[in-house]
C-alpha cells in the first residue's frame, strides 16, 4: 500500500460525516444546536483538546487578521478556534481528503465564514502556496506521520513571512524503545515517523529559524488522557468524540498513548520559532 493510501487508511474511510449525522440523530439533536465546545470532544484530534490549543494561541500571542496555514488541519477544529475566538484567517492543509472535506461541512454548521476557515487537500511537504505569503505555521500533532522533517521544515519557512513563526504543538520520541501500537497517528511503526525534540531543535536551527518558546508538557497529556478516562468509565462520553473517527480503536489507541507517555517513550513538547 502507498503512503498517501496509509494515511487515508488511517484517518479517513468515507463515513465520518454519516457517522456524524447518525449519532446527533440518536441524541435527538439539531446540526444547528451544535457548539464549538461539543465539537471539540471530536474535532481537536490531540493530546489536550481544545484547551491546549486555546493555551499555544495564546502562547503564540496570534494578532488579529493573522494569515495563518494549519498544516495538517484534520478536521478543522483548531483552524475554527484561531478563527472565530482569535480572528485570524486559516488556510488548513491536510492529506487526507475526507478529512478536508468534513472541516469544511463543520465550518459551514458553526456558520464560520468559509473566507477566514477554509481547508485544502495537499501534502505540507509540498504546500501549493507562494512564498512568504503567512504570518504563523500552525502545526499540531501533524509531524508524526512526516518522513522527511528537513523537506517539512523547509517548506514552512519558504511560506513564511520574514518575522513569522512557526508554533508547535507535537509528540515526540523520548528514547530508542518501541511504542505501543496502535496510536492515534498510527496502527503500525511503517506510517510513524517520530525524532527526539534535540533533533527537532537541530533541524530548525538549521533550517534558518530561532527558538523562541519550548515546554515538556507529557505531564498535562498524561493528566488529559486520566480525565477522558474517569469521564468514560462514568458514562460520559460526548456525542462527539474521536470515536466517531476512529471506532472502537479508540480505546487501545488512548491506552497505548497513556503507557508511551508514562514510560517515557513519547513525550509531549509545545515549541514556538521564529523565522
Amino acid at each position: 500500500m502507498e503512503y498517501n493510501e496509509k494515511i487515508n487508511s488511517q484517518y479517513g474511510d468515507g463515513g465520518i460525516k454519516e457517522r456524524i449525522n447518525q449519532a446527533l440523530s440518536a441524541a435527538n439533536r439539531e446540526v444547528s444546536s451544535i457548539t464549538l465546545k461539543e465539537l471539540s470532544y471530536m474535532d481537536e484530534l490531540h493530546m489536550g483538546g481544545r484547551e491546549a490549543t486555546i493555551k499555544l494561541a495564546k502562547a503564540a500571542k496570534l494578532f488579529s487578521g493573522a494569515h495563518v496555514l494549519d498544516a495538517g488541519s484534520g478536521l478543522g477544529g483548531p483552524a475554527r478556534i484561531l478563527a472565530s475566538e482569535f480572528n485570524c484567517i486559516v488556510t488548513g492543509i491536510d492529506l487526507t481528503e475526507e478529512f478536508c472535506d468534513t472541516a469544511a461541512m463543520l465550518t459551514e454548521l458553526a456558520e464560520i465564514d468559509s473566507k477566514k476557515a477554509t481547508f485544502i487537500c495537499g501534502d505540507a511537504c509540498n504546500i501549493p502556496f507562494k512564498n512568504e505569503c503567512f504570518d504563523i505555521v500552525w502545526s499540531q500533532h501533524s509531524s508524526m506521520n512526516i518522513k522527511d522533517k528537513i523537506r517539512l521544515y523547509s517548506e514552512y519557512k519558504r511560506i513564511l513571512k520574514k518575522g513569522g513563526f512557526v508554533v508547535i504543538h507535537d509528540a515526540v520520541s523520548e528514547s530508542n524503545k518501541f511504542l505501543y501500537y496502535p496510536t492515534p497517528w498510527a496502527k503500525e511503526p511503517s506510517i510513524s515517523f517520530l525524532i527526539t525534540e534535540e533533533k527537532l531543535i537541530s533541524i530548525l536551527t538549521d533550517s534558518g529559524f530561532e527558538k523562541v518558546y519550548l515546554s515538556d508538557i507529557s505531564e498535562d497529556a498524561i493528566n488529559w488522557y486520566k480525565k477522558l478516562k474517569q469521564e468514560r468509565k462514568s458514562g460520559n462520553i460526548p456525542i462527539l468524540g474521536p470515536h466517531l473517527v476512529f471506532g472502537s480503536a479508540i480505546s487501545a489507541m488512548a491506552a497505548n498513548m497513556r503507557k508511551n507517555l508514562i514510560e517515557k517513550r513519547v513525550k509531549v513538547i509545545e515549541t514556538i520559532w521564529r523565522k
